[in-house]
């Protein structure tokens, strides 16, 4: 910066020696001079200058981060009229650290670990370096350790339309910021708390990997959980059965269930009107003669159960009886015979008979029979 030096010039006059004149000329001279707050510090007392050091400096870690998973760190300094910097991890600034020249940043190891870390920083100048700024700091909370994860896992086939799934997790250190839950088909994320929901399921597999992240990055190993959505009933079918009309005191069923989804978990038959217990094919009872009732279903692993495939049948273990009523004399000079009959089954007429005369095959016939 440029000033000006006014010289004031005293001169005699010619005309009379013993007479001073004093001339009005006045000449200005430039000169030079810096004006920096450093240099200008004889002008400012020592409480002034560490004032001006106190109010006009600061170190920030990371940006002001409030957390690190790593032990390295970069220090933000600033500072408007000091030229040296002092870092150090001792609180009262006396120790640990050496002078340099001040620089916006700074690459520092932390000296702790997984718990809260200070670093302090003064600042002088140095053409006024006996006088020193205060002991200045910022902190951060170091944690290294991954934070634990529980998961409660859904059933492996479910037949919902929403699947929750439960998330634990805790952390020490830093404390647990969210979760992370990534669809395994579709590699979408999503931030799911404390509970994974997934509404509307789709009918088919699902897989999702599931990961804890504390507030200073760190992740948990993740789990994996995976489920099936089955909301379709499986299919029973009866393969073989007893005949309609049976004079057998015992029945064999087989049957067979088919699900496309979840699987067959279990059949149930039931005899009558009796509860579906479980079964399995090949079944065989005994019954009592008289109508008989059969149902059988099917339940998959999502819990869908079919419609019963149902089959009647009748057990007549009984011979009917049969009563001619009439026919011909035992000696007859007729060359016509005619019978009539009737027959009981079970306190019921019957409708069907079969007849024969002497040792002729027996073919169906009704009541009155003429041979001839």
């Amino acid at each position: 910066m440029w000033g000006n030096l006014i010289l004031k010039l005293n001169t005699m006059a010619k005309n009379n020696p013993g007479i001073w004149v004093t001339a009005g000329l006045m000449i200005a001279l430039p000169i030079a001079y810096t004006n920096c707050s450093a240099q200008m510090a004889f002008e400012m007392s020592e409480d002034s200058l560490r004032s001006a050091l106190n109010s006009s400096g600061s170190v920030v870690i990371n940006n002001g981060a409030d957390y690190t998973n790593s032990k390295n760190v970069i220090l933000n300094i600033s500072h408007i009229s000091a030229t040296q910097m002092y870092i150090t991890d001792d609180p009262t600034c006396a120790s640990g650290g050496t002078w340099e020249p001040i620089s916006d940043m700074k690459a520092w190891e932390l000296k702790d670990r997984n718990q809260p870390v200070s670093l302090y920083a003064k600042f002088t100048n140095e053409n006024q370096s006996s006088v020193e700024s205060e002991c200045l700091s910022d902190s951060i909370v170091h944690d290294d350790i991954a934070p634990t994860l529980s998961v409660v896992h859904p059933a492996a086939f479910t037949n919902l339309s929403n699947v929750e799934v439960a998330i634990t997790s805790t952390d020490s250190g830093s404390g647990v910021a969210h979760s992370v839950c990534v669809d395994s088909q579709s590699n979408a994320s999503v931030d799911c708390g404390a509970k994974l929901v997934v509404a509307a399921a789709s009918e088919g597999a699902h897989a999702y990997d599931i990961a804890a992240v504390d507030r200073a990055g760190n992740k948990s190993p993740s789990q994996n959980v995976a489920f099936v959505v089955d909301r379709t009933a499986p299919t029973v079918a009866l393969n073989l059965t007893p005949s309609k009309i049976s004079n057998a005191a015992s029945s064999e069923f087989r049957f067979s269930g088919a699900d496309a989804l979840a699987g067959i978990d279990r059949l149930e038959c039931r005899m009558g009107t009796a509860p579906f217990a479980a079964c399995a094919s090949p079944l065989m009872q005994n019954h009592a003669q008289g109508a008989q009732h059969f149902e059988v279903r099917s339940i998959d692993r999502a819990g869908n159960i079919s419609s019963p495939a149902v089959y009647d049948w009748t057990i007549d273990s009984s011979a009917p009886t049969v009563t001619i009523t009439k026919m011909p004399s035992a000696f007859s000079n007729s060359a016509m015979a005619q019978f009539e009959f009737v027959g009981v089954d079970d306190g019921q007429p019957l409708s069907n008979f079969e007849c024969r005369l002497d040792g002729a095959a027996a073919s169906a016939c009704t009541s009155p029979k003429n041979y001839a």
